[in-house]
């Protein structure tokens, strides 16, 4: 408990304890962990903590408990307390989950209220306190000793980050500058497409000279606008597969070009090359948003170019594994998710619940997305309550594999390309650029 806390609460918890209240009773008044409570008394000089003593506790007030097991790749947290936990970010606070290794595969929660009796003698009285009882499932990213290896790997890979010397200057700006989002959602390095089955070819080596010439040729596009900052989402379907036998996350199996080590090693550099022809420029911030076909993948890649940028303070990666990603630049406020799981029609709502005080100091509201391969906006309607919320879907480079073409999703081939747009400092959004496929 911070040391401005104990300050304020140690006077009331020597009332309580005068009126003959036990530690439990204590903290179920003052809504903070039983821990606490014995920490305040543990700071309050003249007066030593000799316990409970012959404090009657009233049986139908649970103890403060708490239970923690891992067993191999999964993680059950039990906790039952007067303390207000009432949702998955409490519970998270309070056990200390590392959510870079875990993700949440069950949540529960429940409450309820009992009458105890508080003080002794003519000073007693009855009092209701609300009690909570949550518990969480975790699993892990990725198997153990999977997990301790690539931790390993990236430990090692911090102590030969390069160190980026002699970068051009960037002058200070006058007038409106920009926040500017390049996309190059669904890129699906590693996927194989031919010809003869499909009306186009794709493979890895086609995929690299893509994605290059899309960042140059929106490089060149761009050179009049003021750029303050890049933001530039990671992952969303950047690569095809998500391990060794060539499935999505989900295991639906896909046409692959390469081996898995290469697919992993090219999309790693690419990101990384074009990171560095960002950051000549300004700034630039990297997200990861993880895809359907490459949730793990995405999360490695990420971690990767956390480790190779850690000496440059030109670039920052947020490589934490939340689904929803959120920028909030002057009057704009940016949410960033693949667009695989939520319904459109929730984002906006899901935006204003998760980032209230943001929401409250912009005008400029929009949701960014991959996983559709083609351009699609909405807008939420003028009688909505979030009126003005706009969900953009970024345009794909890649091309149609064996299985949609047969389906007959082919409509996708006319709006292929990678995008930059464009968020101006007063303004909010300011118009995109688009370039087409130049293989």
């Amino acid at each position: 408990m911070p040391d401005n806390l104990i300050e304020r609460y140690s006077a009331r918890v020597q009332q309580l304890r005068a009126e003959g209240n036990s530690d439990t009773q204590i903290a179920a008044l003052l809504q903070v962990s039983r821990k606490s409570i014995y920490r305040i008394s543990q700071s309050l000089k003249g007066k030593p903590y000799m316990g409970d003593g012959a404090a009657k506790i009233d049986p139908s007030v649970p103890q403060e408990s708490s239970s923690r097991e891992e067993e191999g790749d999964t993680l059950r947290f039990r906790i039952t307390t007067a303390t207000p936990i009432r949702t998955l970010e409490d519970l998270l606070a309070s056990c200390e989950v590392d959510m870079t290794k875990w993700r949440v595969k069950k949540f529960a929660s429940k409450s309820w209220t009992t009458a105890m009796k508080v003080g002794g003698g003519e000073n007693a009285r009855s009092e209701t306190v609300q009690n909570y009882s949550v518990s969480a499932d975790f699993e892990r990213l990725m198997p153990k000793p999977m997990q301790d290896a690539t931790d390993m790997i990236f430990e090692r890979m911090k102590a030969y980050a390069p160190k980026y010397v002699g970068l051009p200057k960037i002058g200070k700006r006058s007038g409106e500058t920009y926040l500017a989002v390049l996309s190059l959602a669904d890129h699906h390095f590693a996927k194989r497409c031919f010809d003869g089955e499909t009306g186009g070819n794709y493979d890895l080596k086609i995929a690299e000279g893509l994605f290059k010439n899309a960042v140059d040729d929106l490089l060149a596009e761009l050179k009049q606008r003021p750029i303050d900052r890049w933001l530039f989402p990671l992952g969303n379907d950047l690569l095809n597969s998500d391990n060794p036998q060539g499935t999505t996350t989900g295991g639906t199996p896909q046409d692959m070009d390469g081996r898995y080590s290469k697919m992993i090693e090219t999309a790693e550099m690419c990101v990384i090359w074009a990171i560095e022809k960002m950051m000549e420029v300004a700034p630039a911030s990297a997200l990861l948003v993880q895809g359907n076909h490459d949730f793990n993948t995405s999360y490695h890649v990420a971690r990767t170019v956390q480790a190779w940028f850690r000496n440059c303070d030109r670039v920052t990666v947020d490589a934490s594994p939340n689904p929803r990603k959120y920028v909030h630049w002057n009057r704009t406020l940016l949410g960033l998710t693949h667009g695989d799981q939520e319904k459109v029609a929730t984002l906006p709502s899901i935006m204003a619940t998760e980032r209230p005080k943001e929401w409250a100091e912009s005008d400029c509201r929009e949701w960014i997305l991959g996983h559709m391969h083609r351009s699609r906006q909405w807008v939420t309607p003028s009688a909505d309550t979030f009126e003005g919320t706009t969900i953009r879907v970024m345009r794909s480079l890649t091309k149609t594999d064996k299985w949609h073409h047969g389906k007959g999703y082919i409509g996708n081939e006319k709006s292929r390309g990678a995008e930059v747009y464009f968020y101006g400092s007063t303004r909010g959004y300011s118009g995109h650029t688009v370039v087409g496929p130049r293989e």
